[in-house]
């Protein structure tokens, strides 16, 4: 079984300008618990129902870049896999 962690919402209490720093903890924290994958959405698949156009979120390969930045990568799987 592979598990896997879903970034979906970007707002946290103290703001945007910590943004990329928690999506990296996010990421830092799956690698160390052993989860296959962090997934972020993007044009295609977007947030959680009910996000408002207004809320902090970061453009997919942004996302990817801070999670990569933030863990030890030994694979990566693109944010929107192909079937196969």
């Amino acid at each position: 079984m592979k598990l896997s962690v879903t970034i979906s919402e970007y707002t946290w209490p103290d703001g945007p300008s910590r943004l990329a720093a928690h999506v990296g903890d996010v990421a830092h924290a799956a690698d160390e618990l052993g989860l296959d994958t962090v997934w972020v959405p993007d044009h295609l698949l977007q947030g959680v129902p009910g996000t408002s156009l207004e809320d902090e979120v970061l453009e997919a390969t942004l996302g990817e870049a801070v999670s990569a930045a933030a863990t030890i990568p030994t694979s990566r799987t693109p944010c929107s896999p192909t079937p196969g």
